[in-house]
């Protein structure tokens, strides 16, 4: 299930706009509960743009 296909993940959401409102919201809970473990990268990541 590490690259599965559009077609299969369509059928959780309406549209392919859904299924990035989804993958944004489930990324914002596993950064949350590696934060609550002192795990995590911190609040805010910088961009990694060199200037």
């Amino acid at each position: 299930m590490i690259e599965p296909k559009i077609d299969d993940l369509l059928s959780q959401g309406d549209s392919k706009y859904t299924l990035v409102t989804l993958a944004a919201k489930r990324a914002r809970e596993i950064n949350s509960y590696y934060n609550q473990l002192g795990e995590g990268r911190g609040e805010f990541v910088p961009p990694l743009v060199e200037t």
